[in-house]
Protein backbone atom coordinates (compact mmCIF):
# COMPACT_ATOMS: atom_id res chain seq x y z
CA UNK A 1 0.00 0.00 0.00
CA UNK A 2 1.42 3.39 -0.94
CA UNK A 3 1.08 6.54 1.14
CA UNK A 4 -1.68 7.87 -1.09
CA UNK A 5 -3.58 4.57 -0.87
CA UNK A 6 -3.61 4.55 2.92
CA UNK A 7 -7.22 4.91 4.12
CA UNK A 8 -7.97 7.83 6.41
CA UNK A 9 -8.62 6.53 9.92
CA UNK A 10 -8.94 2.99 8.51
CA UNK A 11 -8.50 1.47 11.96
CA UNK A 12 -10.60 2.63 14.88
CA UNK A 13 -8.46 4.28 17.53
CA UNK A 14 -9.85 1.95 20.18
CA UNK A 15 -8.70 -1.07 18.20
CA UNK A 16 -5.25 0.44 17.72
CA UNK A 17 -4.83 1.20 21.40
CA UNK A 18 -6.08 -2.29 22.24
CA UNK A 19 -3.35 -3.73 20.03
CA UNK A 20 -0.76 -1.59 21.79
CA UNK A 21 -2.11 -2.57 25.22
CA UNK A 22 -1.61 -6.24 24.32
CA UNK A 23 1.83 -5.50 22.95
CA UNK A 24 2.85 -3.74 26.15
CA UNK A 25 2.02 -6.86 28.15
CA UNK A 26 4.54 -8.91 26.18
CA UNK A 27 8.32 -8.97 26.01
CA UNK A 28 8.76 -7.10 22.72
CA UNK A 29 11.81 -4.96 22.17
CA UNK A 30 11.69 -1.18 22.28
CA UNK A 31 12.32 -1.11 18.53
CA UNK A 32 9.37 -3.38 17.77
CA UNK A 33 7.00 -1.35 19.98
CA UNK A 34 8.06 1.93 18.36
CA UNK A 35 7.56 0.41 14.91
CA UNK A 36 4.09 -0.82 15.89
CA UNK A 37 3.21 2.62 17.27
CA UNK A 38 4.19 4.14 13.91
CA UNK A 39 2.31 1.55 11.86
CA UNK A 40 -0.88 1.83 13.92
CA UNK A 41 -0.76 5.64 13.98
CA UNK A 42 -0.55 5.62 10.20
CA UNK A 43 -3.87 3.79 9.84
CA UNK A 44 -5.67 5.22 12.88
CA UNK A 45 -4.90 8.96 12.79
CA UNK A 46 -7.11 10.72 10.23
CA UNK A 47 -4.98 12.45 7.61
CA UNK A 48 -1.82 10.39 8.13
CA UNK A 49 0.14 9.30 5.06
CA UNK A 50 3.44 8.24 6.66
CA UNK A 51 4.75 8.18 10.24
CA UNK A 52 8.17 8.12 11.91
CA UNK A 53 9.74 8.29 15.36
CA UNK A 54 12.72 10.60 15.86
CA UNK A 55 15.04 10.25 18.85
CA UNK A 56 17.81 12.55 20.02
CA UNK A 57 20.32 10.66 22.12
CA UNK A 58 23.91 11.41 22.87
CA UNK A 59 23.56 14.64 20.89
CA UNK A 60 22.57 12.73 17.76
CA UNK A 61 19.22 12.60 15.97
CA UNK A 62 18.07 9.30 14.50
CA UNK A 63 14.89 7.84 13.00
CA UNK A 64 14.13 4.76 15.10
CA UNK A 65 10.93 3.68 13.30
CA UNK A 66 9.18 4.66 10.09
CA UNK A 67 6.40 3.42 7.83
CA UNK A 68 7.75 4.43 4.44
CA UNK A 69 10.41 6.30 2.48
CA UNK A 70 8.61 9.66 2.58
CA UNK A 71 8.80 9.82 6.38
CA UNK A 72 12.44 8.83 6.70
CA UNK A 73 13.47 11.10 3.82
CA UNK A 74 11.83 14.13 5.44
CA UNK A 75 13.35 13.27 8.82
CA UNK A 76 16.79 13.09 7.21
CA UNK A 77 16.33 16.45 5.53
CA UNK A 78 15.73 17.98 8.95
CA UNK A 79 18.75 16.22 10.47
CA UNK A 80 20.92 17.50 7.60
CA UNK A 81 19.75 21.07 8.21
CA UNK A 82 19.80 20.60 11.99
CA UNK A 83 16.36 22.17 12.34
CA UNK A 84 12.74 21.44 11.47
CA UNK A 85 9.40 20.59 13.10
CA UNK A 86 10.38 17.10 14.30
CA UNK A 87 13.54 18.34 16.03
CA UNK A 88 11.74 21.33 17.52
CA UNK A 89 8.99 19.10 18.94
CA UNK A 90 11.55 16.71 20.42
CA UNK A 91 13.75 19.41 21.93
CA UNK A 92 11.07 21.77 23.25
CA UNK A 93 8.46 19.23 24.35
CA UNK A 94 5.77 21.11 22.40
CA UNK A 95 3.65 19.71 19.56
CA UNK A 96 4.44 21.33 16.20
CA UNK A 97 1.76 21.52 13.49
CA UNK A 98 2.55 22.47 9.89
CA UNK A 99 -0.83 23.10 8.29
CA UNK A 100 0.35 23.88 4.76
CA UNK A 101 3.99 23.45 3.79
CA UNK A 102 3.42 25.49 0.65
CA UNK A 103 2.73 28.63 2.70
CA UNK A 104 4.69 27.79 5.87
CA UNK A 105 7.35 30.42 6.67
CA UNK A 106 9.17 28.60 9.48
CA UNK A 107 12.21 26.44 8.57
CA UNK A 108 12.18 28.03 5.09
CA UNK A 109 14.16 25.69 2.85
CA UNK A 110 13.00 22.56 4.70
CA UNK A 111 9.28 23.26 4.26
CA UNK A 112 9.92 24.19 0.64
CA UNK A 113 11.60 20.81 0.12
CA UNK A 114 8.79 19.01 1.96
CA UNK A 115 6.19 20.70 -0.24
CA UNK A 116 8.03 19.68 -3.40
CA UNK A 117 8.26 16.12 -2.09
CA UNK A 118 4.48 16.07 -1.60
CA UNK A 119 4.30 16.35 2.20
CA UNK A 120 1.89 19.27 2.46
CA UNK A 121 1.22 19.08 6.20
CA UNK A 122 2.77 17.44 9.24
CA UNK A 123 2.25 16.96 12.94
CA UNK A 124 5.19 16.31 15.28
CA UNK A 125 4.24 15.34 18.83
CA UNK A 126 6.82 15.11 21.64
CA UNK A 127 7.29 11.69 23.20
CA UNK A 128 7.63 11.70 26.97
CA UNK A 129 9.87 14.22 28.67
CA UNK A 130 12.21 16.38 26.64
CA UNK A 131 14.72 16.61 29.49
CA UNK A 132 15.13 12.81 29.67
CA UNK A 133 15.51 11.72 26.07
CA UNK A 134 14.15 14.09 23.40
CA UNK A 135 11.91 12.27 20.93
CA UNK A 136 8.96 12.95 18.65
CA UNK A 137 6.26 11.09 16.77
CA UNK A 138 6.10 12.60 13.28
CA UNK A 139 3.01 12.24 11.12
CA UNK A 140 3.22 13.43 7.51
CA UNK A 141 0.32 13.97 5.13
CA UNK A 142 0.09 14.49 1.38
CA UNK A 143 -2.86 16.84 2.01
CA UNK A 144 -2.75 20.36 3.47
CA UNK A 145 -4.68 21.04 6.70
CA UNK A 146 -4.88 17.29 7.31
CA UNK A 147 -4.75 17.27 11.11
CA UNK A 148 -7.66 18.57 13.16
CA UNK A 149 -7.97 18.61 16.95
CA UNK A 150 -9.10 14.98 17.02
CA UNK A 151 -6.03 13.90 15.04
CA UNK A 152 -3.82 15.86 17.43
CA UNK A 153 -5.39 14.17 20.46
CA UNK A 154 -4.88 10.73 18.92
CA UNK A 155 -1.27 11.59 18.10
CA UNK A 156 -0.66 12.58 21.73
CA UNK A 157 -2.01 9.22 22.90
CA UNK A 158 0.14 7.27 20.42
CA UNK A 159 3.14 9.32 21.59
CA UNK A 160 2.41 8.37 25.19
CA UNK A 161 2.59 4.67 24.27
CA UNK A 162 5.97 5.32 22.69
CA UNK A 163 7.03 7.09 25.89
CA UNK A 164 6.11 3.98 27.91
CA UNK A 165 8.23 1.83 25.59
CA UNK A 166 11.22 4.17 25.92
CA UNK A 167 10.86 4.34 29.71
CA UNK A 168 10.82 0.55 29.89
CA UNK A 169 13.86 0.43 27.66
CA UNK A 170 15.74 2.75 29.99
CA UNK A 171 14.57 0.82 33.04
CA UNK A 172 15.69 -2.49 31.55
CA UNK A 173 19.14 -1.30 30.55
CA UNK A 174 21.98 -2.20 32.88
CA UNK A 175 23.41 1.24 32.21
CA UNK A 176 20.13 2.90 33.11
CA UNK A 177 19.60 4.30 29.60
CA UNK A 178 18.47 2.77 26.34
CA UNK A 179 20.25 3.80 23.15
CA UNK A 180 18.65 3.13 19.75
CA UNK A 181 20.51 1.28 17.06
CA UNK A 182 20.90 2.88 13.66
CA UNK A 183 18.10 1.76 11.30
CA UNK A 184 19.20 -0.65 8.62
CA UNK A 185 17.93 1.80 6.01
CA UNK A 186 21.00 3.92 6.65
CA UNK A 187 19.13 6.90 8.09
CA UNK A 188 21.62 9.48 9.27
CA UNK A 189 22.15 10.86 12.73
CA UNK A 190 23.68 14.27 13.19
CA UNK A 191 24.22 16.82 15.92
CA UNK A 192 21.02 18.92 15.94
CA UNK A 193 21.44 22.66 16.35
CA UNK A 194 18.97 24.02 18.88
CA UNK A 195 17.56 27.46 18.08
CA UNK A 196 17.67 29.97 20.91
CA UNK A 197 14.03 29.22 21.79
CA UNK A 198 14.43 25.44 21.69
CA UNK A 199 16.41 24.56 24.80
CA UNK A 200 14.95 21.54 26.57
CA UNK A 201 12.72 22.87 29.37
CA UNK A 202 13.21 21.93 32.99
CA UNK A 203 9.65 20.63 32.99
CA UNK A 204 8.49 17.99 30.57
CA UNK A 205 5.16 19.23 29.16
CA UNK A 206 2.46 17.28 27.36
CA UNK A 207 -0.66 18.91 25.95
CA UNK A 208 -3.67 16.73 25.19
CA UNK A 209 -6.71 18.61 23.95
CA UNK A 210 -8.30 20.36 26.94
CA UNK A 211 -5.79 18.91 29.42
CA UNK A 212 -2.13 19.50 30.15
CA UNK A 213 0.49 17.65 32.17
CA UNK A 214 3.86 18.90 33.38
CA UNK A 215 6.45 16.74 35.08
CA UNK A 216 9.61 17.60 36.98
CA UNK A 217 12.04 14.79 37.77
CA UNK A 218 13.88 15.49 41.02
CA UNK A 219 16.41 13.48 42.98
CA UNK A 220 14.45 10.58 44.45
CA UNK A 221 11.06 11.85 43.31
CA UNK A 222 8.85 13.04 40.46
CA UNK A 223 6.21 15.78 40.58
CA UNK A 224 3.30 15.92 38.13
CA UNK A 225 1.05 18.95 37.74
CA UNK A 226 -2.35 18.34 36.13
CA UNK A 227 -4.47 21.11 34.66
CA UNK A 228 -7.61 21.39 32.58
CA UNK A 229 -10.20 18.71 31.87
CA UNK A 230 -9.70 14.96 32.27
CA UNK A 231 -12.34 12.81 30.60
CA UNK A 232 -12.58 10.01 28.05
CA UNK A 233 -10.70 12.12 25.48
CA UNK A 234 -7.67 12.79 27.69
CA UNK A 235 -7.60 9.87 30.16
CA UNK A 236 -5.45 7.73 27.86
CA UNK A 237 -2.60 10.23 27.85
CA UNK A 238 -2.77 10.65 31.63
CA UNK A 239 -2.72 6.88 32.13
CA UNK A 240 0.27 6.36 29.89
CA UNK A 241 2.29 9.18 31.45
CA UNK A 242 1.58 7.76 34.90
CA UNK A 243 2.75 4.39 33.64
CA UNK A 244 5.95 6.00 32.35
CA UNK A 245 6.64 7.41 35.80
CA UNK A 246 5.82 4.16 37.58
CA UNK A 247 8.12 2.06 35.38
CA UNK A 248 11.03 4.53 35.36
CA UNK A 249 14.32 3.17 36.73
CA UNK A 250 13.91 2.58 40.50
CA UNK A 251 17.02 4.64 41.31
CA UNK A 252 15.48 7.72 39.64
CA UNK A 253 12.51 8.10 42.01
CA UNK A 254 10.86 6.69 45.08
CA UNK A 255 8.10 9.27 45.46
CA UNK A 256 5.51 10.51 42.97
CA UNK A 257 3.56 13.66 43.81
CA UNK A 258 0.47 14.49 41.73
CA UNK A 259 -0.82 18.04 42.03
CA UNK A 260 -4.49 18.30 41.04
CA UNK A 261 -5.06 21.91 42.08
CA UNK A 262 -5.59 23.13 38.50
CA UNK A 263 -7.94 20.32 37.42
CA UNK A 264 -11.13 22.10 36.36
CA UNK A 265 -13.15 19.02 35.34
CA UNK A 266 -12.78 15.29 35.86
CA UNK A 267 -15.20 12.42 35.30
CA UNK A 268 -15.00 8.69 35.97
CA UNK A 269 -12.93 8.11 32.82
CA UNK A 270 -10.43 10.74 33.92
CA UNK A 271 -10.32 9.35 37.45
CA UNK A 272 -9.55 5.85 36.19
CA UNK A 273 -5.80 6.39 35.62
CA UNK A 274 -5.41 7.88 39.12
CA UNK A 275 -7.18 4.87 40.65
CA UNK A 276 -4.99 2.50 38.62
CA UNK A 277 -1.85 4.33 39.73
CA UNK A 278 -2.96 4.29 43.37
CA UNK A 279 -3.44 0.52 43.25
CA UNK A 280 -0.21 -0.14 41.31
CA UNK A 281 2.19 2.19 43.12
CA UNK A 282 2.85 -0.02 46.17
CA UNK A 283 3.93 -2.91 43.95
CA UNK A 284 6.41 -0.57 42.28
CA UNK A 285 7.67 0.62 45.67
CA UNK A 286 6.49 4.11 44.84
CA UNK A 287 5.08 6.44 47.49
CA UNK A 288 2.18 8.14 45.70
CA UNK A 289 1.04 11.50 47.11
CA UNK A 290 -1.93 13.62 45.99
CA UNK A 291 -1.79 17.35 46.66
CA UNK A 292 -3.76 20.46 45.73
CA UNK A 293 -7.45 21.27 46.06
CA UNK A 294 -9.64 20.50 43.04
CA UNK A 295 -13.35 21.07 43.70
CA UNK A 296 -14.13 18.99 40.60
CA UNK A 297 -12.18 16.00 41.93
CA UNK A 298 -13.60 16.45 45.44
CA UNK A 299 -17.19 16.40 44.11
CA UNK A 300 -16.55 13.24 42.11
CA UNK A 301 -14.86 11.43 45.01
CA UNK A 302 -17.66 12.47 47.40
CA UNK A 303 -20.29 11.14 44.99
CA UNK A 304 -18.44 7.82 44.70
CA UNK A 305 -18.13 7.61 48.47
CA UNK A 306 -21.87 8.25 48.97
CA UNK A 307 -22.58 5.50 46.43
CA UNK A 308 -20.52 3.10 48.51
CA UNK A 309 -17.88 2.61 45.81
CA UNK A 310 -14.47 1.49 47.10
CA UNK A 311 -11.74 4.13 47.03
CA UNK A 312 -8.03 3.73 47.78
CA UNK A 313 -6.76 5.62 50.87
CA UNK A 314 -5.11 8.15 48.55
CA UNK A 315 -8.52 9.33 47.31
CA UNK A 316 -10.80 8.51 50.24
CA UNK A 317 -12.47 11.65 51.66
CA UNK A 318 -11.10 10.93 55.14
CA UNK A 319 -7.67 9.79 53.72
Amino acid sequence: MTSDDSPVGALEAGQAFGELDRLMLGEQSVESVLQEVAELAKVAVPGASEVSVSLVTGGRAVTAAFTGPLAVELDERQYERRYGPCLEAALTGQAILVEDAATETRWGDYTEAASKRGALSSLSTPIGLAQQSPAALNIYSTRPHAFDEHSQQLAATFASYAAVALARGRAGSSAGAWHPQMPTSGARSVEPARPASAFAPRLGSIAAGTAALEVDLLSGSAVMWLSGEFDVATAGVLGNVLQVLLVAPPASKRRLVIDVGAVSFIDCAGLGPLLHAAHGAPGRRVDLVLQGDSPALSRLVAAMDRAGLPLPPLLAPDG
